[in-house]
């Protein structure tokens, strides 16, 4: 460096004796090559952190393999491959959530999807898993609320955990292997802690632990925010997820550098540390407790709501690289797409959220679940709260239950013949088809959408052929399709182990029971085909009408309320359907709920109806407009403004639908059906005019 500047000086001397001119057009030059040699430089570090981002694949060797690819967020460009760290085990940890009032359906959403993956794992492409999951009970929404309420901090989280568990194992969400509660890690907390400090990575102000950025990308070993690069200045949301509570120090050497550890103010928690009583930042619980656990560098899958990729689960694998010093920490980033509802986030913020048990109150859990598996984990799923939202689910349910009890009444007899026709051999093809599209689509990035589509497609083909008068569906190959349509939405959770679709209890259908009920059914059925045969003898009616009255009151009363549906077929032969009191019972209230749902739309399509076309803008559109023409369409916006071209013409051709409704509806009050029919013609050449016109 000295002799760089010593030659430069020399050149500059002899320049000057030389002439000023020269001197300018040779330091210029000189200028120019330092400027290209300074963005050499720059260049050379972009490189750098170019190849720093680079997600790179674990090795194959000696690994468990099965074809999966999937969306990870270190690599969004492309579903990649996954691949174990070690064997066909698999370290997953995922954040939970944090324990401060009641589990909504924006957690169900999260929770059922990370579950519904799990699942896919361990049953059906059988990796050796090790689930953990957090428990967030040091926080600041905690602890504002324990000081609203004038409560100790833990007996507000403890009710609140608990009550999330206990939601979880009402959506069949499986609990985890291991869980972990940050107030049970504070002095592993600390302790990480102090080894990103040893490594240089963090300084402490004020009696707070700050994660120092700039250092920590200026090392040429690691780079900031993998997940959401353009993120880094996202000023706003770094502060909100660094909480309200707690010392700030003034003397931070970034806005962006978060806090590792707190200093507490007075009334709230606190520990002992180096640096003072405080407590731990939000990011580094993560961190410290998964490090506790998997004891490594490197585990396999990390995974969240994704409104915690950033800045959460990118500072969590900064903390985590700092502490170990490396460029890899978790190989696989999953992440959860949102619930909305209304076109907004479902959140407790927003006050737009509905509880889990709430939900639970009008479905049943296959029923939420079907919710989430027709749509892809990582995808935003609109959520209509009202009477019609949850209709797509319901039907699939139903589809699956009712597919069940035909196939179940078609294998409580065991037929002879078994040998298989053409059309057999044709369905045994579509089964063939159905298995690996499933095996494909669950491979595919876990894409359960698609699972659920082949699966009611497959049913539709067996029930065309089941219905079939001339099929007769083979005892074997039912038993085959049942085997296996089964097992698969057993991986989906939604058939419990051993139990029929369903049902929830093996209690519930033990065989025992299953055998009084077939004897119970075949006896029924020989009794009513001999009442029926009796009546139309005119063979002792009355006695028969009762007789027949009693088969009807076993169907409508006692069944029903023992958990058990008969529906009476064309033949003669009755199908046998397990619903729980409490299915049906949901299913009463959903259908009476519908109903006044009917009822007050056709009263608000009545009163619609009813409006007179010179009152019709100003009530629908109410305070838009302001002066009307002589045909009751808007000329102007109530502030005076013309009104646009291609809005009066989108007003004109609903005013003109409502006012032939109107026509219809006022010329036909009280008439006769030739009067309704002669007013009807009318509307009719209305409406072709009307088209023509528009």
């Amino acid at each position: 460096m000295f002799f760089s500047a010593l030659l430069l000086c020399i050149f500059n001397v002899m320049l000057y004796l030389r002439g000023i001119n020269t001197f300018k057009l040779i330091n210029r030059a000189l200028i120019k090559d330092s400027i290209h040699f300074n963005n050499y430089l720059d260049f050379k570090r972009m490189a750098s952190e170019s190849d720093l981002r680079k997600w790179e694949i674990p090795s194959k060797k000696d690994k468990f393999l099965t074809g999966l690819y999937v969306k990870n967020s270190l690599n969004p460009s492309s579903k990649v491959e996954f691949v174990p760290e070690e064997g066909r085990k698999v370290r997953w940890y995922t954040c939970g959530p944090t324990v401060y009032d009641a589990a909504h359906m924006g957690h169900a959403r999260t929770y059922i999807a990370c579950d519904t993956i799990r699942s896919i794992l361990e049953n059906y492409l059988n990796y050796d898993l090790f689930f953990v999951e957090n428990i967030t009970d040091v926080e600041d929404k905690i602890i504002q609320r324990a000081l609203n309420e004038g409560k100790p901090f833990t007996e507000v989280t403890s009710h609140w955990e608990k009550e999330f568990w206990n939601d979880m194992l009402s959506l069949g969400v499986s609990l985890p292997d291991c869980i972990t509660r940050v107030s049970d890690y504070m002095t592993e907390i600390v302790d990480f802690i102090k080894k990103i400090l040893d490594n240089g990575y963090a300084y402490v102000s004020d009696g707070s632990v700050y994660f120092d950025i700039e250092s920590f990308r200026n090392s040429g070993k690691h780079v900031y925010a993998k997940l959401e690069p353009t993120s880094f200045n996202d000023l706003n949301r770094i502060l909100d997820a660094e909480g309200t509570l707690g010392e700030v120090s003034l003397n931070k050497k970034s806005k962006s550098d978060f806090a590792l550890w707190k200093k507490s103010k007075v009334n709230e928690p606190s520990w002992e540390s180096p640096w003072g009583r405080g407590r731990p930042g939000w990011h580094i619980e993560c961190s410290a407790m998964s490090t506790c656990i998997f004891g490594k560098e490197v585990f396999d899958i990390h995974s969240g709501g994704i409104d915690l990729r950033f800045p959460h689960h990118d500072n969590e694998i900064a903390q985590s690289e700092a502490y170990f010093d490396t460029n890899r920490w978790a190989n696989y980033f999953l992440h959860f797409g949102h619930l909305h509802i209304h076109g907004l986030k479902m959140s407790k913020s927003l006050k737009n959220f509905i509880t889990v048990k709430e939900m639970l109150t009008k479905y049943n859990k296959r029923q939420i679940r079907l919710l989430f598996l027709n749509s892809r984990y990582d995808s935003t799923l609109n959520f209509n709260s009202g009477p019609d939202g949850m209709d797509e689910p319901i039907a699939i349910d139903e589809t699956f239950f009712n597919f069940f009890s035909t196939l179940n009444s078609k294998l409580s007899n065991l037929s002879l013949d078994q040998k298989w026709s053409e059309d057999d051999l044709n369905l045994n093809k579509e089964f063939e088809k159905l298995k690996s599209n499933v095996h494909a689509a669950f491979l595919d990035n876990f894409d359960t959408p698609k699972v659920l589509s082949n699966l009611c497609k497959f049913i539709s083909t067996v029930n065309t052929f089941m219905f079939d008068p001339k099929n007769q569906i083979k005892y074997t190959q039912a038993l085959l399709f049942k085997q296996y349509l089964y097992r698969i939405l057993g991986v989906l959770k939604l058939v419990e182990p051993g139990c029929e679709y369903g049902v929830e209890n093996k209690s519930e259908s033990s065989e025992n029971e299953k055998s009084l009920l077939n004897e119970l059914v075949d006896l029924r059925q020989k009794t009513r085909a001999f009442a029926q045969a009796t009546l139309k003898n005119k063979v002792d009616s009355e006695t028969t009408k009762e007789l027949l009255k009693q088969c009807d009151r076993l169907r409508d009363q006692t069944l029903p309320n023992l958990g058990i549906i008969l529906e009476d077929c064309d033949d003669g032969t009755s199908v046998v359907k397990y619903k729980s009191l409490k299915d049906q019972q949901l299913e009463k209230a959903r259908k009476e709920l519908k109903k006044e749902q009917r009822l007050q739309d056709e009263n608000e399509r009545l009163q619609r109806l009813s409006i007179p076309p010179e009152e019709f803008i100003h009530k629908t559109y109410p305070n838009k407009f302001g002066k009307l023409d002589e045909n009751h369409l808007p000329l102007e916006y109530s502030d005076g403004t013309p009104i646009s071209k291609s809005e009066r013409k989108s007003i004109e051709k609903v005013f003109f639908i409502d006012y032939i409704l109107f026509r219809l509806w006022k010329n036909t009050r009280g008439n006769t059906i030739k009067g309704w029919r002669h007013n009807l013609m009318q509307c009719i050449n209305l409406i072709n005019l009307g088209i023509y016109y528009i």
